[in-house]
């Protein structure tokens, strides 16, 4: 497509104000190829496009990023023995979960999963990182005055 883009006038379209216009991009054209999935994807999230829910999402999480770079590097071995011991569990149990039948069964595995993740003493790697955000924040406040 690309190739015969320029006999199709995809490439010298222009707005009202003469700014380049791409008719893929239009939504009612966008919503003539939607597939099945992204359909579905829609309705569910109450859209019209995919790209919407991004534009429409609620809870967004808006942080200033410079407080992450303020953050403790040092972590402590513990803490770092235990979060890698929580991802390599995580990337083994998490393909059991999207193969639950029901949604029982995925609660259950979910579960059973958290309580084992706690088991393995998450608690001391969430309250790092909590307490290093906590305190990078304030530092941040600190500098900016």
């Amino acid at each position: 497509m690309g190739k015969y883009s320029g006999l199709q006038g995809l490439e010298t379209c222009f707005d009202e104000n003469g700014l380049p216009l791409n008719l893929t991009r239009v939504n009612d054209v966008a919503k003539l190829t939607l597939t099945d999935a992204e359909k579905e994807y829609c309705e569910h999230f109450g859209v019209e496009l995919p790209i919407d829910v991004f534009v429409n999402r609620k809870n967004q999480c808006n942080y200033n990023m410079a407080h992450t770079g303020l953050m403790a590097t040092d972590i402590p071995t513990e803490v770092s023995r235990t979060a890698t011991k929580v991802l390599n569990y995580m990337i083994q149990e998490v393909p059991n979960l999207v193969d639950c039948a029901t949604q029982e069964e995925y609660d259950a595995k979910a579960a059973a999963m958290k309580e084992e993740i706690k088991n393995m003493g998450y608690d001391v790697v969430a309250d790092f990182y909590r307490d290093s955000f906590t305190k990078a924040v304030e530092e941040f406040e600190k500098l900016e005055g």
